[in-house]
């Protein structure tokens, strides 16, 4: 798939999975808007990836209404990775 130029928004990027999926969308082109409940790391995740125009929204998707707030907050995107998770 080419993502090149693709807005890209990633839930639980903090995690090593989603820092993972990050760094293959970000490799393969894609603009991400990296999503988690931790600000700091959202941030150092950002700075490292590769390419340019990447944002952080700090979300906790299990409060009510994040979602929504999530999407409107990104705007428009042309991909979903749902990736977040809360530990069992």
């Amino acid at each position: 798939m080419d993502l090149t130029g693709k807005t890209v928004l990633l839930t639980g990027a903090t995690g090593g999975l989603g820092r993972a999926i990050a760094a293959a969308l970000a490799d393969r082109g894609a603009r991400l808007i990296l999503s988690s409940r931790k600000p700091a790391e959202l941030d150092k995740l950002a700075a490292s990836l590769s390419g340019l125009d990447h944002r952080t929204v700090v979300s906790d998707l299990s409060d009510s209404g994040a979602a929504v707030a999530l999407l409107a907050e990104a705007g428009e995107i042309d991909v979903l990775v749902a990736n977040a998770a809360l530990p069992a």
